[in-house]
């Protein structure tokens, strides 16, 4: 009797439905659940594309359910526990929501790293109006020096969100390729 030969299994390809494109290729024309699905499933994935559809659905996704934690927060008397979850949530989608706006940038034939641009604008501008709300006082916005702090930080915050809409919005450029496997 010999013994049996065992060879080593053939590499499978990526499990997806009919029509899906692989989980490393973006999906164009993803649904509501799909890019959902799919956010989860790419957690930490930096590499690759993301369509502006799966970009999208997830955000609105995260926005979802935050504004349900937070109105959970201020009906329920338990808005502790409902913190608590709100914290692990937003602690939980940190690393997909950079992510997905990784590979946004990626199919837009950008580089990750304008993640940040947006950001920087964002934490300036609140940094500027907090600090002149607490130098000088909420009542003394009539001060030109206060008032034009808290103004200038309230530009730089608008300045930022235009921004990152100029970036997530707008479409897929064919040399965004060059950031696929």
């Amino acid at each position: 009797m010999t013994a049996p030969e065992y060879s080593t299994p053939p590499t499978a390809a990526p499990v997806t439905t009919p029509g899906e494109p692989a989980l490393d290729k973006p999906y164009y024309g993803i649904g509501f659940g799909g890019a959902v699905v799919r956010y989860f499933k790419k957690y930490a994935t930096f590499s690759g594309r993301a369509s502006r559809s799966e970009y999208w659905w997830a955000y609105l996704f995260c926005a979802l359910v935050n504004a349900a934690l937070n109105m959970l927060g201020q009906v329920l008397s338990v808005a502790m526990v409902v913190g608590v979850v709100s914290v692990v949530w937003t602690l939980g989608t940190i690393i997909p929501s950079l992510s997905v706006a990784v590979r946004r940038l990626h199919d837009r034939n950008r580089s990750g790293w304008f993640v940040l641009l947006p950001s920087v604008f964002g934490y300036v501008g609140q940094a500027l109006s907090l600090n002149a709300l607490s130098q000088y006082g909420a009542s003394s916005l009539g001060d030109d020096a206060a008032f034009g702090l808290v103004v200038g930080g309230i530009v730089l915050i608008l300045v930022g969100f235009v921004l990152a809409l100029a970036l997530y919005v707008g479409a897929s450029k064919p040399e965004g390729a060059r950031f696929d496997k």
